[in-house]
């Protein structure tokens, strides 16, 4: 390994020079394409035989010296992207300026034989190599032309831990980031693959040695083990069949209907019809509301025909109405007037009181008739003070 190190350094060195050589041939009034050209297809040569050690080198040393070694060859890539990039923008900052005399001298004719579009992010010649310092390079590896990112906050992965619902997440995160980073080797991604999985994700792989070839199947692994879509639309329904039962509240509604709709949106994401899994949750999530939610969003129906879409509708507009009806201030429980007798007693309400509040003469629950909930209809309330012969009705609201 010590005589691949020093081989890598002396390529690195030539990778130096070239560099230092291009940016010379940028800086010139006259500059010789060819020759611009020549060296840049040179230094992309060095590029790949650095890569090629750098992956050799990872697969021998030790891992607790992996980290260092990645930084150490991660910069001398960017660095090498970073002059590439540069050339590239020098040839397009020429070729906007043609376009520029060709629309001026055309009056800005969108009629032109010779319009050309230009990559709008191209705004200026060349940078000085000064101004060069502060700003990152990343090259596309698509055909269009490169962009320029300036410094970005640091990104912080998702981890995994075996929950299939989180897989699709993860992943997603983990390609557009490591997977389908064509700057990476195998052995670097595989490290990052590693320090991202958690639990019973990481146990899949865990007999794997740090090596390029058993980094594709690792992935091979996982996609088997938590990517199959028939797998996580099963846990999605099951998550649905496990939801608990919601309270007659607004704020316990709302988290039921968005963990509903967190869970459909899933399935909707992996390609599943809601035809396939609409005619088991109706019934199961109907179940679950509480009687007096399913008494008010059948009277506003109409019916008790329903379907999942019209279900997760009604559920969010009980959610409104329930929460338009919540008091901002403190409840009518709350703000109960003690009786005289306290004071002479020296009795003041605290948490016996509230154990020991009589029942409501509606539905019977520890709460003050006049903040019943249960019963709201007025004919059913006058139907109950009339049986059971409470006549003193003026300390209770049998109005809703």
């Amino acid at each position: 390994m010590t005589k691949k190190k020093a081989i890598r350094v002396g390529h690195r060195g030539a990778a130096r020079r070239l560099i230092s050589k291009i940016e010379e041939e940028l800086e010139k009034e006259t500059t010789q394409r060819d020759e611009i050209e020549s060296l840049c297809e040179t230094l992309k040569k060095k590029r790949d035989i650095l890569s090629e050690l750098d992956n050799e080198i990872l697969e021998e040393i030790a891992e607790e010296n992996m980290e260092a070694e990645i930084e150490d060859s991660d910069r001398y890539v960017l660095d090498i992207e970073r002059i590439l990039t540069k050339v590239r923008n020098s040839s397009s900052s020429k070729q906007k300026n043609k376009s520029n005399e060709i629309s001026s001298n055309q009056n800005l004719n969108p009629n032109a034989a010779d319009f050309v579009f230009i990559n709008s992010t191209s705004t200026c010649n060349t940078p000085h190599p000064m101004q060069n310092n502060d700003m990152q390079y990343r090259s596309s590896m698509s055909a269009t032309n490169s962009s320029i990112y300036h410094k970005l906050p640091k990104l912080n992965l998702p981890y995994f831990n075996g929950n299939l619902l989180n897989w699709q997440p993860f992943w997603d995160a983990y390609q557009s980031t490591i997977h389908d980073n064509h700057t990476l080797t195998d052995v670097q991604k595989f490290t990052y693959l590693q320090n991202q999985i958690q639990g019973i994700a990481a146990q899949c792989i865990a007999g794997l040695p740090l090596t390029s070839a058993n980094y594709y199947q690792a992935v091979s692994i996982l996609r088997e083990r938590f990517g199959q879509n028939h797998k996580i639309t099963n846990a999605y329904i099951q998550n649905l069949i496990d939801l608990p039962a919601p309270r007659s509240n607004a704020d316990s509604l709302r988290n039921f209907s968005d963990r509903i709709e967190c869970s459909i949106r899933g399935l909707e994401s992996l390609g599943t019809n809601e035809s396939t899994f609409g005619a088991i949750l109706t019934p199961i999530i109907y179940n679950k509301l509480p009687s007096d939610v399913r008494k008010n969003i059948t009277r506003d129906r109409g019916n008790d025909d329903w379907d999942i879409e019209s279900l997760r509708t009604a559920i969010k507009r009980e959610v409104c109405v329930q929460g338009a009806g919540q008091s901002t201030g403190p409840s009518n429980e709350d703000l109960e007037i003690l009786p005289t007798a306290s004071f002479i007693a020296e009795t003041f309400p605290g948490k016996n009181r509230k154990q020991s509040r009589k029942k409501c003469l509606f539905c019977e629950e520890s709460h003050h008739p006049n903040t019943c909930k249960n019963v709201k209809d007025v004919e059913k309330r006058i139907e109950i003070v009339k049986r059971r012969k409470v006549y003193n009705t003026r300390k209770w609201k049998v109005h809703s």
